[in-house]
């Protein structure tokens, strides 16, 4: 897919997805969100990766995700962070083709922006939810490579990830937890492995009536070999009302993860349900 046609689908999914916002508002909750993500991953040299997308989240007993935006990478070696772990990227120019490594293989500079992947998730409710202390979900997300791999945007190849979300309410906390199989689509340049990820945390009962704190733990082994397990701390600060606030923060523990990633979002409508699906994975 070229970079106009990628521009052209992002421009549709927006424009439906704003040009319905008075009736979404009703039925379920839009995101507006900027981060940022930054690691060295031992090569002494930082690579950045900046994203703006827009996410529509919707359902009770059954929940749709729909996410879609822009990406800029910045990256000496040919990296990207990746939710998962570094991934190491492909830049193809004038009919020549360069592999990147994390900084054991050849040497090149990646500067480029353009649309991102595609996320689409559907999850269902298992147990609990309602009134009910307990609430876990099973679901499934799918990543369509719409992000331009020619330009170390992306692997350019699908991926997949089944998993499980839940929460627990005690007197003045919410515990969440959430396990995963990531399926992770081969790109030619490398092998990547396929994952098991992990997070819990815990989440405040709103602070003065507007006010939830959270923190939590991620992580996963390593996706590309000799890079290392990925690790995280994560902290998260949100608001309550009709229109929400949100900003988080992690900081990693291990080489193989981010150095440290920002998000802030603004989000307006009706709030999808359960703790988990607010968490890290959000």
């Amino acid at each position: 897919m070229t970079i106009q046609k990628q521009m052209a689908f992002l421009l549709v999914a927006l424009s439906a997805v704003f040009g319905t916002q008075a009736s979404q508002a009703a039925v379920g909750e839009i995101f507006l969100l900027g981060g940022i993500a930054s690691g060295s991953y031992g090569t002494g040299s930082e690579s950045d990766v900046a994203t703006t997308r827009v996410v529509f989240n919707t359902g009770d007993k059954y929940q749709f995700k729909v996410d879609a935006g822009w990406i800029r990478v910045e990256s000496p070696y040919g990296i990207l962070p990746g939710p998962v772990g570094p991934l190491p990227m492909q830049r193809k120019q004038k009919g020549e083709s360069m592999e990147h490594g994390t900084g054991t293989g050849s040497v090149g500079e990646i500067s480029a922006s353009g649309v991102g992947d595609v996320y689409l998730a559907f999850s269902r409710r298992i147990l609990g939810g309602g009134a009910k202390l307990f609430r876990m979900d099973g679901g499934v997300e799918v990543k369509a490579p719409t992000a331009d791999a020619d330009e170390g945007l992306g692997t350019g190849q699908w991926d997949t990830r089944i998993g499980l979300t839940s929460e627990y309410r005690f007197w003045s906390a919410i515990g969440f937890a959430g396990l995963g199989w990531n399926y992770l689509g081969d790109p030619e340049w490398v092998e990547l492995n396929d994952v098991v990820d992990a997070y819990a945390g815990i989440e405040s009962e709103p602070l003065g009536g507007r006010l939830i704190l959270s923190g939590w733990l991620a992580g996963n082994p390593e996706v590309v070999p000799g890079v290392g397990s990925r690790g995280v701390v994560g902290m998260g600060l949100r608001t309550a009302g009709q229109w929400r606030f949100r900003f988080q923060a992690t900081a990693g523990l291990t080489d193989g993860s981010e150095d440290f990633s920002v998000l802030f979002a603004v989000s307006h409508g009706l709030e999808t349900p359960t703790v988990g699906t607010r968490g890290p994975r959000r």
